[in-house]
């Protein structure tokens, strides 16, 4: 994202000059105070929007190259956790890997087998039929995006920093992730340890968007250089973008059942 033009306005209605001096000379101040002024706070609006872009690009920089990292990431140890599990003596738990929890162990293999099934069948010349839950909950709007809007209480404000000049703030008002209804294979809760459980799952595609306002006013503080605060703002909406195609999660559990 750049800025490739910023133009600015800022009208000083009344400026105050203690009467110790001839009407011409303060006439005079007051109109090359009101331009110096006005000048100087064109330019640090200029300045502070191009500051919050350059910051936006840094953090979109950073967040490309952790996922061109995570492309050829190979996973850590899934059995970490349980391999520091340090119980107390007489605790046992469950152990999905083994016939010696008996009745809880095959009730919950029959089950995990029964939701891989449910959950990864495809009928002829349908899609999978986890697709079609997720399309039936109804979370999805017709071009399948899931889409998430700040709470009342927070806004969205992500950034809020105010000066004796001006108060910026940037906030997201829309959050869109699409293709969470294009999953091409998953295999869950898949026992690789005694209470650890592999969650494996692979989608065509996943895209995020992210609608951003950024606001610049007047300061509004006690020691604000501008009286005036009403009405005068800088609103700019920018929509960050990011997706990759054949996207593939692995996720290791560690569940501990006494």
């Amino acid at each position: 994202v750049q800025v490739a033009m910023c133009e600015t306005y800022f009208e000083i209605s009344e400026i105050s000059v203690e009467d110790i001096l001839p009407d011409i000379l303060i006439d005079i101040f007051k109109g090359l105070i009101t331009n110096a002024v006005e000048k100087l706070l064109a330019d640090v609006a200029c300045d502070t929007l191009k500051g919050l872009i350059e910051d936006l690009n840094e953090i979109v920089t950073e967040a490309s190259t952790e996922l061109l990292l995570w492309e050829d990431h190979q996973m850590s140890d899934p059995l970490k956790k349980e391999n520091e599990l340090n119980l107390p003596v007489g605790t046992a738990l469950i152990d999905f890997t083994s016939n010696s929890s008996g009745y809880y162990t095959t009730l919950f293999a029959n089950a995990v087998d029964e939701l891989n099934d449910l959950l990864g069948s495809t009928p002829p010349g349908g899609d999978m039929e986890i697709n079609t839950i997720i399309r039936n909950l109804g979370l999805l709007d017709d071009d399948g995006w899931y889409v998430m809007k700040p709470s009342n209480s927070t806004n969205g404000t992500v950034y809020d920093v105010e000066n004796d000049s001006l108060k910026s703030t940037v906030s997201w008002t829309e959050i869109r992730v699409n293709g969470l209804d294009t999953f091409t294979d998953i295999d869950i809760m898949v026992p690789i340890g005694k209470q650890t459980l592999l969650n494996e799952f692979r989608l065509k595609k996943l895209d995020l968007e992210v609608d951003l306002t950024i606001n610049m006013q007047p300061s509004m503080t006690d020691s604000s250089i501008i009286a005036e605060t009403k009405n005068h703002e800088v609103i700019e909406q920018i929509t960050l973008k990011i997706g990759t195609e054949k996207a593939a999660f692995t996720i290791a559990t560690f569940i501990g059942i006494d």
